[in-house]
């Protein structure tokens, strides 16, 4: 038997997530790996639904010319939850600038 939707949403809504920060490649194991410098801010999350969890709103991060965005990492603190790519085909600012996130889910899925 598979877990319920309503047990997944409780999973997902028992994680507190209320960082969200930029990687130019992937996050790692420990979530600092490739982490940009400054490319770090508030997150606020809503609450889960179907198994995951997304932004509440779109969150806007600093990014200084020449960094390369590729992959993004979601804390509690300083405790990484996880992280994730960020879009399939990495931006490369020529300009300091600002990276517009729309979505970074956390999502729990029912076995198979």
């Amino acid at each position: 038997m598979e877990i319920t939707v309503a047990a997944l949403n409780a999973a997902a809504d028992a994680q507190t997530l209320n960082t969200l920060k930029l990687h130019s490649g992937p996050a790692g194991a420990n979530g600092t790996a490739n982490q940009i410098p400054g490319a770090s801010v508030a997150a606020t999350y809503a609450a889960a639904s179907n198994g995951y969890r997304d932004l509440a709103s779109a969150v806007d991060v600093p990014v200084s010319e020449g960094d390369t965005v590729s992959h993004f990492s979601v804390w509690n603190g300083s405790t990484f939850v996880f992280g994730d790519v960020l879009d399939t085909n990495a931006e490369t600012y020529s300009n300091d600038g600002t990276a517009r996130v729309n979505s970074a889910r956390l999502t729990f899925a029912p076995g198979e």
